[in-house]
């Protein structure tokens, strides 16, 4: 099962990319919460790179099956990457994903003008 939504480019759209996200899951029947916890982190931390890094609009996609596949699609052709530097701030977000997914991933979306940026959740929690 895939579901898709739309989202402006808007500070509240973060938040409602999270409920889309949990609210989905909730529906086809996932109860754990450790698993719906981890969704919407990982769709936080997605979406608010799509609002900072790409500054433009976004879509997510949500597909549930053997796991939960959070992607999120922008129109910046500029792949994520990940900052170490603890002095920096900020540039943590795809390190949280290495942590509460079982591995994220970004490809151009085939246009040269957007990417995909998703990650994987097991199931159980």
């Amino acid at each position: 099962m895939t579901v898709r939504r739309e989202f402006t480019l808007s500070a509240d759209s973060v938040g409602l990319a999270r409920h889309f996200v949990v609210d989905s899951l909730a529906s086809a029947g996932v109860t754990s919460l450790c698993v719906l916890d981890d969704a919407a982190l990982a769709v936080t931390e997605m979406t608010t790179n799509a609002l900072l890094h790409a500054d433009t609009e976004f879509e997510v996609a949500l597909t549930i099956g053997d796991a939960v596949r959070i992607a999120v699609h922008d129109r910046s052709s500029a792949m994520p990457c990940s900052r170490n530097d603890p002095c920096v701030p900020g540039g943590r977000g795809l390190l949280i994903l290495d942590g509460v997914s079982s591995g994220w991933q970004a490809a151009d979306d085939g246009t040269g003008k957007g990417k995909w940026v998703w990650c994987d959740l097991p199931l159980s929690g």
